[in-house]
């Protein structure tokens, strides 16, 4: 019998390939078919989005978005990042690995962080959000998005 909560010997060898920036990528897309063991992944992602290395960060990101709901516990971390965060592309893939881990409730917050964004910068994020999920839902606010913040400022 399995024992759910030992987490394997490559989950383990997997988190710390998250610090490695040749392995990074591998161990993030690798760790989010652990879906048994978030225990162990989400706080091990949780921390490599205080990585020194932007790539390792934006891996760390888009694991967390691909866990979806059981990531919630990231949901803090993310949100400082999108209200601190001086790089503006981190603040915009958290956006999405917020809607992704609760959408309903984010969506909201994205509408914020958009409406207090610059035109350029949020016809960026939007694109980029777009680019990223092809969720009819999602896409279908981000049409809204850029209809409200984007369309009109043009005008």
């Amino acid at each position: 019998m399995v024992d759910k909560n030992r987490v394997p010997e490559e989950v383990s060898v997997l988190i710390g390939q998250l610090k490695d920036p040749k392995l990074h990528y591998h161990a993030a897309a690798k760790l989010q078919n652990f879906l048994d063991h978030t225990d162990a992944i989400v706080p091990a992602l949780i921390d490599t989005l205080n990585d020194v290395d932007r790539n390792v960060r934006f891996a760390a990101l888009i694991a967390l978005g691909n866990l979806g709901t059981s990531a919630r516990s990231a949901m803090p971390a993310l949100r400082r990042i999108i209200e601190e965060h001086p790089d503006l592309g981190m603040r915009y893939v958290a956006a999405w690995v917020l809607e992704k881990l609760d959408g309903s409730r984010e969506k909201a917050m994205l509408e914020q962080f958009v409406k207090r964004m610059n035109v350029d910068s949020r016809e960026s994020l939007l694109n980029l959000l777009w680019e990223l999920d092809n969720d009819p839902s999602w896409r279908e606010h981000i049409t809204l998005l850029r209809e409200k913040y984007v369309s009109r400022a043009d005008n």
